[in-house]
This record gives structure tokens, sequence and C-alpha cells, in this order.
């Protein structure tokens, strides 16, 4: 348990230093609590959101990268911008 909450100590830090709102003020609020501001256009809401949650979508993503695969997904970008239909 130790470790899981010097893990959550640590996300908490990093957020605070890349977060540009009250870090204090949305750190109280919960994830419902913060969707439904960062829905109603609330800005810090939404980069709070945002910067909890990024190394956990990193690591998800990670399991879907194809090593040799096209970095930039052109082709498939391209399918969708002339109206491909599938």
């Amino acid at each position: 348990m130790a470790n899981r909450e010097t893990g959550l100590g640590n996300l908490a830090q990093q957020i605070k230093e890349e977060f540009e709102g009250d870090f204090d003020a949305y750190s109280a609020l919960s994830d419902e609590e913060l969707a439904v501001r960062a829905g109603s256009g609330d800005a810090q809401a939404t980069e709070f959101l945002l910067l909890k949650y990024k190394n956990f979508v990193r690591s998800k993503a990670r399991a879907y990268f194809l090593v040799g695969a096209d970095k930039d997904a052109g082709g498939h970008d391209r399918s969708l911008q002339s109206g491909a239909r599938f």
C-alpha cells in the first residue's frame, strides 16, 4: 500500500506542477464533478482531467502500438477524408 500511496503522491505533485488553475479547488472535486464542469465548458476542469489521466492513457495506448507501423497513419486519415465508406 505504501507504494500505491507514493505513486498517488507523485501523480498529485506532477499535476500540481503542470496545472495552471487552482490545484486545491480542482483536486477536491470528484471525477464526475470535473466531467460535468468540463462538459459545461470549464477549460480548467478539462485540463485537470487530462493531466490526471495522461499517464494512464499512455500506458493503455502502448498496448496498441505496432512496431514498424506508419507513425502518421496517413493512409487511414486520407481514406476518412475522402469520404470512403466502410
